[in-house]
């Protein structure tokens, strides 16, 4: 069973890949759940992960992470994401709390309750600014860790500034740490969450799923469908919506559904309004760089879907 810490700001799409991660806990041992500031400020993405939990009615631990980028000033995406970050599903009221333990610590004594063959792997669907942090702290635990997948990224255009993702352009000091640890990485970008993508039909299928988590999928995409873009729901396709961090769940579940290359990236670190938080991919290994990362390009959509469907079967 892999083990897993799961970092995250929920988000819509954090938390269907929250609901992926649970549903699939014979293969997961999620180990905890830490948040930090992206999609809306830390105090949201925290109390949301702690509803969610409460709606999937399990008991992992939360510990909120850093509230803001290592450098710039955090920018949020409640132009997508809505007010509480979450918006559209009214989602229980808990008495859950987040550990009152510093992340770095929580991260630490996890790697040191391994296994001498045991590793842990990160999933990433926020700004990478714990990662690069944690491993800016302790650099000696680099060992422990078996990869990193993180959802960010773009090869061929962003989603914030016409080259830049949004998880990296709030954070790109923290990705370009995260880039050059020399851990396996797994980018999970926008050229292959633009292809992740779930039509009307499917949205309809988790409303009358008879779960409670099928609803409240389908009550956050209907918020996604009232104020995303026209290009955001692919309505040239028939109004598909992008599930962007549930690819990262995907790729651990079934790597073998998705297309990859290994190629070298940085970051750019510049102030550039079209190109901070790039991820410039080196095609023609003009560096003569080694590669540091499996690049995500395209993925089996009707097999990505239906592990949502699955997962979404073993949940309330």
């Amino acid at each position: 069973m892999k083990k897993l810490i799961i970092d995250c700001d929920p988000g819509h799409d954090d938390a269907i890949a929250l609901m992926l991660a649970i549903g699939n806990r014979e293969k997961f041992d999620i180990q905890c759940i830490s948040t930090v500031g992206g999609n809306q400020i830390l105090e949201k993405t925290t109390n949301n992960t702690l509803r969610l939990l409460e709606l999937m009615d399990v008991n992992i631990p939360v510990v909120a992470g850093r509230d803001k980028p290592l450098v710039r000033a955090l920018e949020i995406a409640d132009s997508v994401h809505g007010d509480s970050g979450i918006d559209g599903p009214d989602l229980p009221v808990t008495k859950k709390r987040a550990l009152d333990e510093n992340f770095i610590n929580t991260y630490a004594r996890l790697l040191d309750a391994l296994d001498p063959d045991e590793k842990m792997t990160f999933v990433v669907t926020g700004p990478q600014t714990n990662m690069a942090l944690f491993l800016l702290a302790r650099p000696e635990y680099k060992d422990k860790i078996e990869q990193i997948v993180f959802m960010g990224g773009a090869c061929f255009g962003g989603n914030w500034s016409p080259k830049s993702e949004f998880n990296i352009y709030v954070d790109p000091e923290a990705a370009q740490i995260v880039s050059t640890s020399d851990i396996p990485i797994v980018m999970c970008g926008l050229d292959v969450t633009h292809q992740a993508t779930i039509n009307q039909d499917e949205i309809e299928y988790f409303r009358n799923s008879g779960s409670q988590c099928g609803l409240v999928i389908a009550e956050m995409l209907d918020f996604f469908s009232e104020t995303s873009t026209p290009e955001f729901r692919r309505e040239q396709e028939g109004k598909k919506i992008r599930l962007h961090d549930v690819t990262a769940i995907a790729y651990l579940l079934s790597p073998e559904i998705f297309e990859t290359r290994e190629l070298y990236y940085e970051v750019d670190l510049s102030e550039s309004k079209i190109m901070r938080g790039a991820t410039v991919i080196d095609y023609g290994n003009v560096f003569g760089k080694a590669a540091n990362g499996c690049i995500c390009f395209d993925i089996d959509r009707a097999k990505f879907i239906q592990l949502i469907k699955d997962a979404i079967l073993r949940l309330p």
